[in-house]
């Protein structure tokens, strides 16, 4: 929702109309990851330069392929931080996983 303010010099600062828009986004597959970055502006950095801070991962442009575009372009930069982080710790902790259950009990299997 959008309020339009009047033209009109003697009824300034009123609302004339409100124009309500209805936006679709494209599914996040179909957006390549430069089309992303240069649609968020200054938003990108934002989100790199909260990342960072963090503290708990290092920055990485793919992290952007992550969240939905809905969230990209709809949540505020916190919000998609959050997500950021929630979805790539839950990344690690299922590549952690993998790595320590099918490594060594593969390697176990061979030498016995």
């Amino acid at each position: 929702m959008i309020p339009v303010l009047s033209a009109d010099p003697s009824t300034s600062n009123i609302i004339e109309y409100i124009l309500s828009l209805n936006v679709e986004f494209k599914p996040s597959e179909s957006v390549s990851l430069l089309k992303k970055i240069k649609a968020l502006g200054g938003k990108y950095t934002r989100l790199k330069d909260w990342i960072l801070e963090s503290e708990t991962i290092e920055w990485d442009d793919k992290y952007l392929n992550l969240v939905p575009v809905e969230t990209l372009f709809g949540d505020t930069a916190e919000q998609v931080v959050a997500a950021i982080i929630k979805k790539s710790d839950h990344r690690r902790l299922t590549s952690a996983h993998r790595s320590t259950t099918s490594g060594p009990l593969c390697l176990n299997r061979v030498i016995r």
